[in-house]
């Protein structure tokens, strides 16, 4: 998700899931992870991996630039091959608490 010049990042994460899933979402139902930084050589060094939760009340469908959704189980994900930082990281920041957002 690219955060726009003077934008908060849960106004971001409402317009990217509005424009690549067609859904909205309250900001107000928003909470934060984590801040992960990404530490690899990449043209993303030095930024941070922003994580959200978030209550979907309804199916969500592929849109715009998205080719497949896939629902899985961070405690179990099979055989499904995951990013390195979403491998690593993800799982354990699902089974803590989310900081709520001021």
């Amino acid at each position: 998700m690219k955060v726009e010049a003077g934008e908060h990042p849960q106004a971001a994460l409402k317009r990217e899931l509005s424009e690549e899933l067609g859904i909205d979402v309250d900001p107000s139902g928003m909470s934060m992870s984590e801040d992960i930084p990404r530490l690899r050589r990449t043209s993303l060094a030095g930024k941070s991996m922003r994580n959200f939760r978030i209550v979907i009340a309804h199916p969500v469908a592929p849109g715009a630039e998205i080719e497949e959704i896939l629902w899985l189980d961070p405690s179990t994900p099979g055989a499904l091959k995951l990013a390195p930082l979403t491998r690593d990281r993800l799982p354990p920041l699902c089974s803590r608490p989310a900081k709520t957002m001021d």
